[in-house]
């Protein structure tokens, strides 16, 4: 499921402001609700929201700040965070 929302989710969506030329930096949190026809997108956010934060948070083993400073700099495609299993 996680690939599929990466292909026809975050990268449609990051491909859409490339073409429009936005360009951003920072924290795009994408809200799904899984429905049975399969996953539905309620919003986007450039923030962490709470409660979602808590669960992704709990299995990061990146270190936050770092992921923060690579996002500021411009360095986020050469980092990859890892999160628990």
């Amino acid at each position: 499921m996680s690939e599929w929302l990466i292909t026809h989710v975050a990268r449609p969506v990051i491909a859409g402001m490339k073409q429009e030329e936005m360009e951003y930096r920072g924290i795009l949190y994408c809200g799904l609700m899984m429905t049975a026809r399969g996953p539905m997108v309620l919003e986007f956010n450039c923030r962490f929201g709470d409660p979602e934060t808590q669960p992704i948070l709990m299995r990061l083993e990146s270190d936050l700040l770092d992921a923060f400073e690579a996002s500021i700099e411009g360095r986020v495609r050469r980092r990859r965070l890892q999160m628990v299993e």
